[in-house]
């Protein structure tokens, strides 16, 4: 049939306008309702940004990105936690946005990313502590200080000493993106003390008359017991020195000028003196009457802020507040007296120099220090004080309630006041309110707003008065979900989806016949491990924690035959080797030998952790060098070490083939519980072990940890073997132990 010309046109016109009508991959709407699925939760700061992967769903339909959405990170550099946010692509028909979170960590770091470029230096004090700075081995451009407090073995004078960190103090712009882990001690050999000089005050006065004046008081900073000489029977015009340093004044004015000498002063004996040799002469002025220091007032305000004033100028102070008019200077006996007059304002001071205020305005206080029978009276000096109003605020406290519940009732109880002097109250009381009128049948926040008061009216208060909102918070209790992930051989089933948190949930996992369920697995989206009771086979529950968790089982075979010829049931470590192999954690080193006496490397454990940590995502660049980024054990190193697990021989060696040590696998199991915020509170004394004393410094705690949480015993005869190779059923028990108790 021949279709028109004119009905063809038509069509071809329609089929070119068919694409501005096509519709996307996923059904149009509010994004606002998605479902956003990240490609990865968790991160360490490495200094550059993070974009995990994104999956969207929309009403169970997955969308696509480019052509439903459009995705933008924020946050995602520094360590904290980043956000992703997916925006609707209008074209698609989709609007609005929804976002989800992901955690950086702060980066790990040990004591092999600090460089001591400052010697770690002081003089000679009496004292063994010690601050100085290092370089942390930070991200490019990374503004990090590390402020290190150190003490030297001994207070003496000496180069090359020994120098033990006691801590290590982060500061700067980007000291939150790291952690420095201190959990074995730090050693310096290249501390320096020097010599000390006694300082000699080389000028005085002394009234005639009779009145003494010990030298010895003008030399300060000496060490005990180093003797200052002076000319002995020294005299002129009546006055006198004793041998001992004592000068007594004649009856005349007259100028002494008196040499005084203080020998260098080792006080160890080993040839370097802590003091320095000092020969100095002191002019003492007999004088009619002494003069006094100049006095200084420094009024200091209720937050301890030092007012700028020295003999005149203008502090402040409010009226509902004290000042301490801290007097300073002066000599002898007589007593600091003063005087207030008033220039608006008004206010009293006791004779220990505080300062009340009794009315806003401009006060005067004049302080004079008294003189005596060696002294002339003092200078005064006057203070220029403006008591300002006192400033009121009224705090509205926050109340919390439960969706379905009534609206809870306002009272005078809801708000406090602050500024009022005691004894002094609000003209007026405030009113409190919502806003808007709460709904309670559903979760959300309201503000309850504070209005309407009224101060005193005294002058002494500002009658602006600063309100703070409390917020109403309605809330339900919250939910989470329970995933269940299937794996070959078995079910799991669980008596619900979700819960709330520390409610009770039973799980199944029923294993095909022929097979038994070896564990039960269930981790929260942080991949924190949570603990399952096993009530019987098959059978487990555990507590919801405040977060959703996932929830697997690892089913084995029962008729798989022990494969392992070297490995008999009448050995100690059968078990272990047993439970190693069926969980997959450790294989054989041929199809019918495990090898329980060979050596285990230190990537071969590493590996091992990496496995039981669910072979998370990982780079596989570390930073040592030797570790290869084509090795089967690349990605398990990378990943230990960015998390703080592995810190290495140095910053850039880690010995992957290096048969590791009892003390060494202590040590990153110690770690590695960490890095799982487990609970390594567990200790022990090891001193009924022979060779405790050969434990190296950095293992000391890790080595008490495992002991006391029974992952490392002795081996007999009170020998627990430190720094000896620990053997693959070593290894094989430590690991079965540790997931026994922790996993």
């Amino acid at each position: 049939m021949r279709i028109p010309a004119r009905l063809t046109a038509l069509l071809l016109a329609f089929a070119l306008l068919l694409p501005l009508f096509s519709v996307s991959a996923g059904a149009a709407g509010d994004l606002s309702g998605a479902e956003i699925t990240l490609s990865r939760e968790v991160y360490v700061y490495s200094g550059d940004p993070n974009e995990p992967g994104v999956s969207v769903t929309l009403n169970g339909t997955p969308l696509q990105r480019g052509v439903d959405y459009e995705v933008a990170y924020q946050n995602n550099i520094k360590a904290g936690y980043g956000t992703v946010i997916v925006t609707g692509i209008g074209s698609s028909g989709h609007s609005g946005s929804a976002s989800a979170s992901f955690l950086i960590r702060p980066r790990q770091m040990t004591r092999n990313d600090l460089t001591f470029d400052a010697l770690p230096l002081k003089t000679y004090d009496g004292k063994t502590d010690v601050s100085f700075t290092a370089a942390l081995a930070t991200v490019d451009h990374d503004q990090v200080t590390a402020a290190c407090k150190a003490a030297f073995a001994d207070p003496y004078v000496g180069r090359e000493k020994t120098v033990r960190i006691t801590s290590v103090t982060l500061s700067g712009r980007d000291k939150s993106n790291y952690e420095l882990d201190l959990s074995y001690p730090i050693v310096l050999t290249n501390g320096q003390i020097t010599a000390g000089e006694p300082r000699v005050k080389t000028s005085a006065e002394l009234a005639v008359g009779g009145y003494t004046l010990d030298l010895n008081t003008l030399i300060e900073n000496r060490a005990p017991g180093q003797t200052a000489r002076f000319p002995a029977d020294l005299q002129t015009r009546g006055s006198t020195l004793a041998a001992n340093g004592v000068l007594t004044s004649g009856p005349v004015p007259d100028t002494l000028r008196i040499p005084v000498t203080l020998d260098a002063c080792d006080l160890n004996g080993d040839g370097y003196p802590e003091y320095t040799p000092v020969q100095k002469t002191i002019t003492v002025e007999v004088v009619e009457k002494e003069s006094q220091t100049p006095v200084v007032i420094d009024p200091t305000d209720a937050q301890g802020k030092q007012a700028a004033l020295v003999f005149s100028g203008s502090a402040s102070v409010y009226y509902n507040e004290t000042l301490d008019l801290n007097v300073t200077g002066g000599s002898g006996s007589g007593a600091v007296t003063y005087t207030v007059r008033s220039f608006g304002g008004d206010a009293s001071v006791d004779s220990n120099g505080v300062l009340t205020p009794r009315r806003a305005g401009t006060v005067w206080v004049t302080a004079q220090k008294q003189g005596d029978d060696r002294y002339s009276a003092g200078t005064p000096v006057t203070a220029e004080i403006t008591i300002r109003p006192a400033r009121v605020s009224i705090a509205v406290k926050d109340k919390t309630a439960t969706a379905g519940d009534g609206v809870p009732v306002l009272h005078d109880g809801d708000y406090v006041v602050t500024g009022l002097k005691a004894g002094e109250y609000l003209k007026r009381l405030p009113t409190l309110s919502y806003v808007p009128e709460p709904d309670m049948t559903r979760p959300g926040t309201v503000a309850i707003r504070a209005s309407g008061a009224a101060v005193p009216d005294t002058g002494n208060y500002d009658q602006r008065i600063t309100y703070q909102d409390g917020t109403l918070t309605i809330s339900e209790v919250p939910v989470y979900d329970v995933t269940l992930v299937q794996t070959d051989h078995g079910t799991v089933t669980a008596d619900r989806q979700s819960a709330a948190e520390k409610e009770r949930i039973t799980v199944t996992a029923q294993a095909e016949e022929g097979y038994t369920c070896a564990e039960l697995l269930v981790r929260t989206d942080e991949g924190k491990s949570v603990t399952a009771t096993m009530l019987r086979d098959g059978v487990f529950v555990f507590q919801m924690p405040a977060a959703s968790v996932t929830v697997s089982a690892r089913f084995t075979d029962n008729a798989a035959p022990f494969p392992f010829a070297d490995v008999s049931p009448s050995q100690w470590f059968y078990d272990s080797v047993e439970w190693a192999w069926r969980r997959g954690v450790m294989n054989g080193t041929s199809g019918a030998l495990f090898s329980p006496g060979a050596a285990t490397s230190r990537a071969m454990i590493v590996t091992i952790l990496y496995r039981l940590e669910g072979s998370p995502e990982a780079p596989r660049r570390s930073p040592f060098a030797d570790v290869s980024q084509e090795a089967y054990y690349a990605a398990p190193v990378a990943w230990a070490a960015w998390n703080g697990v592995v810190s290495g021989y140095s910053a850039s060696v880690f010995g992957p083939n290096d048969a590791i040590t009892r003390e060494q696998l202590a040590a990153i199991l110690y770690r590695y519980a960490r890095f799982r915020e487990l609970d390594v509170s567990a200790t022990s004394d090891l001193g009924g072990f022979s060779d405790a004393g050969r434990i190296s410094a950095y293992a000391r705690t890790a080595m008490r940890w495992a002991n006391g949480a029974g992952l490392i015993t002795g081996q007999g005869n009170g020998i627990l073997a430190p720094q000896g190779q620990a053997t693959r059923a070593q290894v094989a028990a430590m690991l079965q132990r540790f997931s026994g108790r922790y996993l």
